[in-house]
């Protein structure tokens, strides 16, 4: 790496050292960056042998890739690739698509025909498991749902806030803590409404809301993490927001409740099966006040997902456990995930899950396999309901304005690109009307 910036393909944008324990951080120069990444999406690149073999001497775990799904995401990667409207995506795509070929050459056929992932998993105190080296817990979504392919995903909603607010209210019940209550509930909403005021991308909002419900400060401050990420102008608008403002309060009670409660005071604290330790063992330091909350939080977490692990039902697959979620292959009965909320809300009782469904980013070619039968009759279904109900309200569909003879039609098992966005633009639209009338129904509750 030469250290003129001006002719180095790889410049530092942050010296690390070892009392901070940060490492440093690296880019690729602006000025070289296409000619670069030009290169690297024409070129194969494999891990080196040194590497895979530190690899393999400590892999504990083992995970079924769906490697059918990973070939036809990587196809489509590569297709993004020759059409990418600019740099920074250009970026992304490559970093995705080259982890997803490290996870394919790294997978093993099994003899039963099938691949699995060999992982290396370290389990810190707090009873969190984390992957070391290659893990897709580590990899981007996009990635780790092509490696998995068609599935489902037990996610906690809001679980740092849920988690902590319901601490809170165990500890004082009197405590005011409704704007947590409502962004739990409506926390894609507010989010989307935040960021449209701040100005910044719905991804960002939820990040900073992810790194205050770990302990980020909202300071005004030069090493404020949230500021530096916003820019001066941006960050005074978010604190001189009412809605984030009472979000923000709420949450500041509920930390400072559980951090001078007695439960919680001391070294000697044990939730569930894991014991606080008050020095952190990764850098041999004494925590802060803020790490001791996030071991906290972190503890319970994994108490709640470790009662959905334990009353996993015999036959049901396990896939991955990803702090906050768990993926599984197929989704769990109604009754079941009854039976799982209530004992979960028994120990934390505004913390609630919900099963989404996965479908890995696939090749055009590849849609038909991710629209079964039983797919394409649930949409066909919620269809002639939403039709049913728009009727008896006397609403006409946006469609039939457009096009009242149009017939509608069945959808076929290979469908082509063009039908594939159709499909997608009608579920669209029916997605508008239904929040339309949601939106009017609460509304008139009102």
């Amino acid at each position: 790496m030469q250290t003129d910036r001006e002719t180095a393909l790889v410049i530092v944008t942050y010296k690390g050292n070892s009392i901070s324990r940060r490492v440093s951080k690296v880019t690729f120069n602006p000025r070289y960056r296409k000619e670069i990444f030009k290169q690297l999406t024409t070129t194969d690149y494999e891990l080196e042998a040194t590497y895979l073999d530190d690899l393999d001497a400590k892999t504990n775990y083992s995970i079924v890739i769906d490697m059918d799904a990973l070939d036809s995401y990587i196809r489509h990667t590569k297709a993004a690739l020759l059409k990418s409207p600019n740099i920074k995506y250009t970026e992304k795509l490559y970093r995705n698509l080259s982890a997803a070929n490290h996870v394919k050459q790294r997978a093993e056929r099994q003899e039963d025909g099938s691949y699995a992932l060999k992982e290396y998993w370290e389990q810190i105190d707090s009873g969190r498991v984390h992957g070391q080296g290659l893990s897709l817990q580590r990899l981007s979504k996009e990635v780790r749902h092509a490696a998995l392919g068609r599935c489902v995903k037990i996610d906690f909603k809001a679980s740092s806030y849920a988690i902590l607010a319901s601490l809170a209210l165990a500890i004082d019940p009197s405590l005011k803590v409704q704007a947590i209550k409502d962004y739990i509930k409506h926390r894609t909403a507010i989010r989307q409404r935040l960021a449209k005021k701040i100005g910044i991308s719905e991804e960002w909002m939820k990040t900073i809301f992810t790194a205050m419900g770990f302990g980020a400060d909202v300071k005004d401050n030069p090493f404020s993490s949230i500021r530096k990420m916003l820019g001066q102008e941006k960050f005074n608008r978010l604190v001189a927001n009412d809605e984030f403002g009472r979000i923000k309060d709420a949450l500041d009670d509920v930390r400072q409740t559980i951090l001078k409660a007695k439960a919680f005071a001391g070294d000697d604290v044990e939730i569930g099966d894991y014991k606080y330790n008050a020095t952190d063992p990764k850098t041999g330091r004494r925590r802060t006040r803020n790490q001791k909350l996030a071991w906290i939080y972190q503890a319970c977490e994994r108490t709640a997902l470790d009662v959905v692990i334990d009353k996993m039902p015999q036959g049901y697959q396990m896939l991955l456990p990803v702090h906050d979620c768990l993926y599984i292959r197929q989704e769990l009965p109604a009754e079941v995930a009854k039976d799982l909320k209530v004992e979960i809300r028994g120990l934390f009782e505004l913390l609630d899950f919900e099963q989404e469904d996965v479908i890995p980013i696939h090749a055009a070619e590849d849609h038909h396999k991710y629209s079964g039968p039983d797919k394409e009759e649930e949409e066909a279904h919620r269809s002639r309901m939403l039709d049913a109900e728009c009727q008896s309200a006397g609403y006409k569909p946006f469609l039939a304005q457009i096009s009242a003879n149009a017939p509608r039609t069945v959808i076929p098992d290979a469908e082509t690109e063009e039908e594939y966005e159709a499909r997608r633009r009608r579920r669209f639209l029916l997605d508008l009307e239904i929040h339309r009338r949601n939106g009017r129904a609460s509304d008139s509750d009102e």
